[in-house]
């Protein structure tokens, strides 16, 4: 059972591999958003029941990092805010899991979720949702 357990595992893996290299850059980005939400989540439900929410935690500061780090810059209004909503989730991130304070995850999720149904917006305004470059 084990033998079958394991190469279940390593299909899932191999098809959200091929998933993830063959998506566009906007499902990229939904991607990148649906796990910083999933991620946040996780880490709010763990800290209100005082468990150990440290992976999720680090994921979700991990995936607002690369956020942070592949918005270009261009100069425009909306870049610069975009990049100073990553950073201050980042930020938020880092100091809850530090304090283990499931408040400053509260107060960053709606954050999150509304820049995930801003970008899921956009996508399906760009192509229908579509899923090949």
């Amino acid at each position: 059972m084990k033998g079958i357990k394991n190469a279940s595992t390593l299909v899932t893996n191999r098809y959200n591999q091929v998933k993830v290299e063959t998506a566009d850059q906007l499902t990229l980005i939904t991607m990148l958003y649906d796990g910083l939400v999933r991620f946040l989540t996780s880490a709010l439900e763990k800290m209100e029941q005082r468990e150990n929410a440290h992976e999720d935690c680090i994921r979700a500061r991990d995936i607002a990092n690369h956020l942070m780090r592949s918005t270009i810059d261009d100069g425009s209004e909306v870049s610069k805010n975009l990049i100073a909503l990553c950073f201050h989730i980042y930020r938020e991130v880092v100091t809850a899991h530090i304090e283990k304070s499931s408040q400053r995850i509260e107060e960053i999720l709606p954050i999150a979720q509304k820049l995930r149904s801003a970008w899921t917006e956009l996508k399906e305004r760009e192509g229908g949702g579509g899923n090949e470059r």
